[in-house]
C-alpha cells in the first residue's frame, strides 16, 4: 500500500494461525469373528460389497461383526476399518499333482480358519495350447444340487516363469481366496531329481545288414511333433547315409542324419536340440528344450518309400 497523504490508515495483516479444519467422523471401527480374512490387520471397506470380499457373508445369527457391518452400511455408512479376530486356526492346504503323481503346486488358503476347507479347486487343461502348456485354475464350492460353482476363474496359466501368464504372478495378490507356490517338482532349479528329458526309443536291432538291406533304394522318412508344437516330416535318402552294412557303422550314421535333419526344420528349442543316438542296438530320440517341458510323438508318413517309424519300432509318443 502507497502513504500518499497524511492521515490514518488501517491495513490487514493475516494470521500465521490457520482455523482447524473439520474431520469426518463417519469413519466406523469393528474387530471380531469373521468367515475369513487376514487375521489381526485393520483393513479399509468402503461398501459392504467390500467387506463380503474381504471377510465373507454374515455366518449366522451369532456373526456379530457381520450382522453389526451390515447394519452399518443398510444405515447410511460409507468407510469403515474392520480387523478379524481368531484362535488357533489354521489354514487349509491342498497339493496338486501331475498326472504321474509329481507334486507340483501348493495351493494356499489366503487366511486361516475352516472356510479354507469349504473351497474346491479345479485344474482344466486347456485344449490345443501349444508349450508351454496351458491351464486354467477354478477356486469355489460344489454342492450335490448345483455340482461345482466358481467363485473365481483363472484362464490360461502356465509353469513358465518368463511367460505373462505363469501361474505365480496370475494368482498370487490377485486371488483373494488363494495363493499359490511350487513344491520341489515344479520348480525349475531343482527339478533336475523330478524330471527327465521325453525319449522315445525303437525296437532292438539285429542282424549287421538290417538298416543296409531296407533302406537301399529308398527315401525313409519320419513324422514327429515335438514339445506339441506340431508335426512335421524329414526324409532321408540312402545317398546321405554312405552305409557300411554292419549295425556299428550304420544305426549311428542313420541317428546323426535324423538329428541333422531334425534340427534344420525349426529354429525353437525343441527342433534346434534335437538328438537322436543309436544306444547299443536302438535308436533313441529326446526333444530340445527344459525337461520339465518336453514331450515328442511320432506318427505314420503316408505315401512314403520307407516309413522309419515301422522300420526302427517306434512307440506312438513319450513325456
Amino acid at each position: 500500500m502507497a502513504w500518499l497523504h497524511p492521515g490514518v490508515y488501517i491495513e490487514e495483516v493475516a494470521s500465521g494461525a490457520k482455523p482447524v479444519e473439520g474431520a469426518s467422523t463417519s469413519i466406523a471401527a469393528f474387530v471380531g469373528k469373521a468367515v475369513r480374512g487376514r487375521p489381526g490387520q485393520a483393513v479399509l471397506v468402503h461398501s459392504w460389497g467390500d467387506y463380503q470380499r474381504a471377510f465373507g457373508p454374515v455366518a449366522g445369527v451369532d456373526d456379530a461383526m457381520g450382522l453389526a457391518v451390515s447394519s452399518f452400511y443398510l444405515n447410511g455408512g460409507k468407510d469403515a476399518y474392520v480387523a478379524r479376530l481368531v484362535g488357533a486356526a489354521s489354514t487349509a492346504t491342498l497339493r496338486l499333482l501331475s498326472p504321474k503323481g509329481l507334486e507340483l503346486l501348493e495351493v494356499r488358503a489366503t487366511s486361516p480358519g475352516v472356510w479354507g476347507n469349504q473351497r474346491r479347486v479345479l485344474l482344466t487343461p486347456d485344449a490345443n495350447s501349444v508349450p508351454p502348456a496351458r491351464f486354467t485354475l477354478s477356486v469355489g464350492r460344489w454342492s450335490a444340487e448345483k455340482g461345482f460353482e466358481a467363485d473365481e476363474t483363472f484362464a490360461g496359466l502356465d509353469m513358465d516363469p518368463a511367460s505373462a501368464r505363469y501361474v505365480l504372478a496370475a494368482v498370487n495378490g490377485q486371488s483373494s481366496l488363494i495363493s499359490v507356490a511350487l513344491l520341489p517338482a515344479a520348480d525349475p532349479a531343482g527339478a533336475t531329481s523330478a524330471y527327465q528329458v521325453a525319449q522315445l526309443a525303437g525296437k532292438t536291432l539285429v542282424g549287421d545288414t538290417t538298416l543296409k538291406d531296407a533302406l537301399a533304394g529308398k527315401t525313409a522318412a519320419l513324422t514327429l511333433n515335438l514339445n506339441t508344437l506340431g508335426a512335421r516330416t524329414v526324409s532321408i535318402t540312402p545317398a546321405e547315409l554312405a552305409l557300411k552294412g554292419t549295425l556299428a557303422d550304420d544305426g549311428p550314421a542313420l541317428a546323426a542324419a535324423l538329428t541333422k535333419k531334425v534340427q534344420a526344420l525349426a529354429p525353437e528349442r525343441a527342433w534346434a536340440e534335437f538328438s537322436a543316438q543309436f544306444v547299443a542296438t536302438q535308436v533313441v530320440l529326446k526333444p530340445g528344450g527344459a525337461a520339465w517341458q518336453t514331450h515328442i510323438a511320432v506318427k505314420p508318413t503316408p505315401g512314403a518309400d520307407l516309413d522309419l517309424l515301422a522300420l526302427l519300432g517306434l512307440g506312438v509318443g513319450a513325456d
